[in-house]
């Protein structure tokens, strides 16, 4: 019988250390493209980091951490200047609260499989100039399921032209943008949907909301703010398509060119312009600018 006892006080006991598995602090080790956070070597102390554990990457162009399995880690810290890259067919899961300084972040899908950013907290994310920000290619950011995140695009320098989001995928978690959101890929779709978006435009240009050089821009969710709307022609056919009810605006609207569809009504305190647009409100649905929205504008 003492022998039993102790048998069962030994599995309970590694049973409890097992639950109880001890964080860990990872750093980016090396320079330099072609390095996968899979690769235990690259990181100190060596191993790969998991959903539990917070996760470095130090400042300067020459740190780039690419993803190409679904991985996870707790919170996150990228420094200025560093490259954060997910491939496609790939997913990087952050569950905490955390922070990509000025960082350059490329989710790099492709036409079969997306690359995934899933985030459950707030993501604050710092840009100096259009050259860093977000870019993606079939890329996806996405909340954990049942929680609501934030991710909060900030400009940096309000000196030099403003950091953006461009290409094509989705946006599903609430953002803050103090930036240019570009839809810019000709004939592919930049979707927000999900949480509410939000900008304020300020003189450098940032706060804006564009489709240019053939992309088409795709609303599908509360926005507020007095964020810029803007298609800017270029090279291609750039669209504008809003399908959710927008009363909470202060932006101006102005298409130079392209299409503009309202499969919802749309109302902005804001001014309007347009030329050589084509404007297409659909049956039912209605417009209003210059002024307060009214009161039941959205049925």
């Amino acid at each position: 019988m003492r022998a039993f006892t102790i048998c069962i006080a030994i599995a309970l006991t590694l049973v409890a250390a097992a639950s109880s598995v001890i964080a860990t602090d990872f750093t980016w080790n090396v320079t330099g493209d072609g390095k996968y956070w899979d690769q235990d070597v690259y990181w100190l102390p060596n191993g790969v980091p998991q959903a539990g554990d917070t996760v470095t990457i130090p400042s300067g162009d020459q740190y780039r951490c690419r993803v190409r399995h679904d991985e996870a880690c707790s919170s996150f810290s990228v420094g200025d200047r560093a490259h954060l890259i997910v491939e496609a067919g790939a997913s990087l899961t952050i569950s905490a609260d955390s922070s990509l300084g000025t960082a350059f972040l490329e989710l790099n899908g492709d036409p079969d499989d997306t690359a995934d950013l899933i985030i459950a907290g707030t993501l604050s994310i710092g840009a100096i100039s259009s050259q860093y920000g977000i870019r993606l290619t079939n890329g996806r950011i996405l909340p954990v399921a049942g929680q609501n995140p934030t991710l909060t695009f900030v400009d940096e320098n309000d000196d030099t032209d403003p950091p953006t989001i461009r290409g094509y995928g989705e946006i599903s978690v609430k953002l803050i943008s103090d930036g240019v959101v570009q839809a810019t890929t000709s004939g592919e779709t930049l979707w927000l949907t999900g949480g509410e978006k939000q900008a304020t435009y300020e003189t450098d240009g940032s706060g804006q909301w564009q489709a240019r050089d053939g992309g088409v821009l795709r609303v599908d969710c509360q926005v507020s703010g007095s964020g810029k709307w803007l298609i800017d022609q270029g090279i291609g056919q750039s669209e504008i398509v809003v399908d959710h009810c927008q009363t909470e605006l202060a932006g101006d609207v102005e298409a130079l060119g392209g299409k503009i569809t309202f499969n919802a009504s749309f109302c902005t305190s804001g001014q309007v312009r347009y030329k050589n647009t084509t404007v297409t409100v659909q049956p039912g649905k209605s417009t209003k600018y210059g002024s307060a929205c009214p009161a039941g504008f959205c049925p």
